[in-house]
């Protein structure tokens, strides 16, 4: 019966239609959730941010190349003013240069990923013109079609995957099931879906190709096969330089030396038409990074991060792979398979084990060691994104060649490690989990946690009173209703539940503690109906009518039931002088469901040492 049932499966999966139908469903979930998030098919819930951080810079060639036709990007200010809730600005022109005339822009980002979007931002503007939008570059209709580019692309590299494994023998079942695996259980879906226009996802569609050409051309021995590596290789080297490492590993996949280095030779003889149509297609790709290089500080040279640099010496190698800040395997678990799938590949094929394993060492030392490891905010080691498709060789084989146990081993552990990545994923997304500056005590508080109220707990952190000086105490003020302004003086506690935002403020004590540093404590109890809200205080400190401090603290964390009364406390500690502003005001909000409240006071205090 077993076997009956797995050839049908296995028939099933080589069907033409049955492939069709399951990349349809994957790109329709991964689109709903691109959704969820952006709004694209309703327009009230079209505010959040698209393009932003690294992306800003990847995108802003495309409006200079086909609208604006500047070299130093010139309109981006303009863009700003016109979307200033938006960053679309956001990291260009963070590292000028002494060559650079005043007031121009710098573009530090490789032009790789806006040349494969090109496409998709003709049919944005297209759209725009059509829906009556701004034909700016930044309207909406842009944006949506730069995250169907980047769905796109991502689904590209899985249909090479595919046949790269079809010609490396791994059954099509497996095939699929590493497919779901990438898409649900690591931040490819992230950054295909949510982070849109980061690079990533274009170099694991470039790599995947890469790899599969490669592959086939050890078989066919075809010239147009070099022709598209060539190509393909160059692109993928201005998406980003290191992808080139994947050159590494090309050699290990020949059964003969030999002949390889004689086909090699075969290709490069000068009466080779092939080869001047690949070196020529490759040098015109590599010369649109060049030439935006010189067009910006009027240099010719490759390298855009001159500021920025590889520590040699002091690679991270146990912080790229397994912190808590951004780890391979903490923020995609199930990639922990490669470590026994390693064994897998020296039982299969002894000289590919080699060049992975040097592939992986050489990748890994080069990541770790770049100045920002982390390679700033998002969601686990993006670095390796690009290298997925050589990465899940070592899993795919244990699967094809490994018994029923091992297999269902491989299987649990995806169902378990999928399931953890969603979550951390909904963390994000959510900001109950930071998309930077993680470390172990972080971790372990928000660890598989999903209610709202945990959300910007750890970016806006909490307040405490300095330790080791000692705090003069004065009076306790106590919240009436909602409307009361209070001068300092002790008013009846009524213990009354409020709701609807209740605000309570003192006033300075600067006539009588003026030198001194202020201090306050806030105690209230709060009651809330869902896991889901999230509470949060206002916290203002006023001179002369006008703000000169202000921040939101959201507790919810420290809330540990719903529909019970919890006793919340927070210390606030703004490091002003009572003389420097007239009074301070809480405002509790109630964020997105309804709350609570009773026996809100505030008391302040002086730091007996100035």
């Amino acid at each position: 019966m077993a076997i009956k049932f797995w050839d049908k499966l296995e028939g099933l999966t080589n069907r033409t239609w049955f492939v069709l139908l399951f990349f349809v469903l994957l790109f329709a979930i991964s689109f709903s959730k691109s959704d969820s998030s952006f709004g694209w098919t309703n327009p009230k819930a079209r505010d959040m941010e698209v393009i932003h951080s690294d992306a800003s810079g990847y995108y802003a060639w495309l409006p200079q190349w086909y609208i604006y036709g500047t070299k130093h990007f010139e309109f981006v200010a303009e863009i700003n003013k016109a979307y200033p809730k938006e960053r679309f600005g956001d990291f260009i022109g963070h590292f000028t240069e002494q060559e650079i005339r005043a007031g121009a822009t710098y573009n530090k980002y490789y032009p790789g990923t806006a040349v494969l979007l090109s496409p998709f931002f003709y049919f944005g503007h297209l759209h725009a013109v059509l829906a009556d939008q701004a034909q700016d570059g930044y309207s909406w209709p842009y944006l949506f079609w730069i995250n169907i580019g980047s769905l796109f692309y991502c689904f590209l590299g899985f249909w090479g995957l595919m046949k790269l494994f079809d010609l490396l023998n791994v059954n099509r079942v497996w095939t699929l099931i590493i497919i779901l695996a990438l898409l649900f259980g690591t931040n490819l879906s992230f950054y295909s879906s949510y982070f849109i226009g980061f690079s990533h996802v274009f170099g694991f569609a470039l790599i995947a190709w890469i790899l599969y050409f490669y592959v086939k051309w050890t078989k066919d021995r075809k010239s147009i096969q070099v022709f598209w590596l060539f190509i393909l290789l160059s692109l993928a080297f201005i998406v980003r330089p290191t992808n080139v490492l994947i050159l590494l590993v090309l050699p290990f996949f020949e059964t003969d030396w030999r002949n390889w280095w004689f086909q090699i030779k075969r290709f490069l003889r000068p009466s080779n038409v092939y080869l001047w149509i690949s070196l020529i297609g490759s040098v015109l790709i590599i010369y649109l990074q060049i030439k935006g290089v010189h067009d910006q500080i009027g240099k010719w040279r490759f390298n855009s991060y001159e500021r920025e640099g590889f520590n040699w010496s002091d690679p991270k190698i146990g912080d790229i792979l397994f912190s808590y800040h951004k780890g391979l395997f903490v923020y995609a678990p199930l990639l922990l398979l490669i470590i026994p799938g390693v064994f897998f590949l020296f039982k299969r094929n002894f000289k590919l084990f080699c060049g992975w394993l040097l592939f992986f060492g050489v990748l890994t030392y080069v990541l770790s060691s770049w100045w920002c490891w982390w390679y700033g905010g998002g969601l686990g080691a993006r670095s390796y994104i690009d290298f997925f498709p050589i990465l899940v060789l070592p899993i795919a084989l244990s699967l094809q060649i490994g018994g029923l146990l091992w297999r269902s081993v491989v299987m649990i552990v995806f169902f378990i490690g999928s399931y953890f990545y969603q979550v951390f994923d909904f963390q994000v997304r959510e900001n109950i989990l930071p998309i930077d500056g993680i470390n172990k005590e972080i971790f372990q508080t928000v660890f598989l946690k999903k209610d709202l109220r945990y959300g910007w707990f750890y970016d806006v952190p909490f307040e405490s009173f300095p330790k080791g000086v000692g705090l003069l105490k004065h009076e306790t003020v106590y919240f009436k209703n909602s409307s009361s302004v209070y001068s300092g003086e002790i008013t009846e506690n009524l213990k009354d539940v409020v709701e609807d935002d209740p605000k309570i403020t003192v006033r300075s004590r600067k006539e009588t503690d003026s030198l001194k540093f202020a201090a306050f404590l806030l105690n209230l109890s709060v009651k809330i109906g869902s896991s889901g809200t999230t509470p949060s205080a206002l916290i203002q400190y006023y001179r002369a009518g006008q703000i000169i401090q202000g921040k939101e603290i959201y507790y919810g964390s420290k809330i540990p039931l719903v529909d019970q009364w919890c006793k919340v406390r927070l210390e606030l500690f703004p490091k002003l002088r009572w003389q420097d502003f007239d009074s301070v005001s809480v405002q509790l909000l109630e964020g997105n469901t309804f709350i609570h409240y009773k026996s809100l006071s505030m008391t302040t205090f002086s730091l007996q040492k100035d």
